[in-house]
């Protein structure tokens, strides 16, 4: 009776577990469109001016979230070392009302990547954001083929890996 009572268990806790972390590994969903005013000009940046061209790394943030705050030196690293060989990135701010206190946070951390506005959470609803920071990762045909939601130590190197997977080999 006591071994059946823990082996149930176990394998609650088992099936909890995978389906916690299912949502965060590999997906086969496609990223939702966009079309999102950049923060510092009228342009607007949409899905299919960044598809086709090497991985993109979409990151919804905001100025006043500590771990986004944590995670961005370890972005702007990412973007500095493989932009060059074809990684995109989007940051997707979600602050709302204050443009400036945004601008001046991308100014504080060097973000050299775009930042587009999402204001409403429109796009963060339909990527289901549940909590920031929020990162997915998509392959040139705008597949979903990592998710991270949160930041946490080590996470860098992680993303890091994936990314240079979907890289072209380095050229020597």
């Amino acid at each position: 009776m006591q071994i059946t009572r823990q082996t149930r268990s176990w394998t609650a806790f088992v099936l909890a577990a995978f389906l916690l972390v299912l949502p965060l590994s590999a997906r086969a969903d496609k990223i939702a469109s966009f079309d999102l005013p950049r923060l510092n000009s009228s342009e607007q940046i949409k899905l299919d001016d960044v598809l086709g061209k090497g991985p993109v790394l979409v990151v919804f943030w905001a100025s006043w979230c500590k771990p986004c705050l944590m995670e961005a030196p370890h972005l702007v690293k990412l973007y500095q070392d493989l932009h060059p060989r074809g990684l995109e990135i989007i940051g997707v701010n979600i602050d709302r009302g204050n443009p400036e206190r945004v601008k001046a946070t991308v100014a504080k951390l060097g973000l050299p990547y775009p930042v587009v506005t999402d204001a409403k959470a429109t796009f963060a609803s339909k990527m289901q954001v549940r909590s920031i920071p929020a990162s997915f990762l998509i392959d040139s045909k705008g597949e979903i083929v990592k998710s991270y939601q949160g930041f946490y130590p080590g996470m860098e190197k992680e993303l890091a890996a994936a990314v240079t997977e979907l890289l072209p080999a380095k050229k020597h």
